[in-house]
């Protein structure tokens, strides 16, 4: 008896999500925060919704980053 099945090309990527923040806080007038997220991210394509981002009383200035965020909810930010 022979058993004929094809071979696995790649082996599956496991969904996972690294993030790292960090903040610079320049002493001023006004004081400043610049919060860095780091994100590390594998697996299937899928929308990930991260906690708050800002500290309380603070507001968003600029955002740079390749993916528009939705700052429309106020528990956080998503971006996909």
């Amino acid at each position: 008896m022979l058993w004929l099945r094809q071979r696995p090309t790649e082996a599956a990527q496991q969904d996972a999500l690294d993030l790292q923040v960090f903040r610079l806080l320049t002493d001023g007038i006004p004081f400043e925060i610049t919060t860095r997220l780091e994100l590390r991210v594998s697996g299937q394509a899928r929308e990930e919704t991260l906690g708050p981002v800002l500290l309380p009383d603070f507001c968003r200035w600029r955002w740079i980053a390749p993916c528009p965020p939705d700052w429309s909810r106020t528990d956080g930010c998503e971006c996909n």
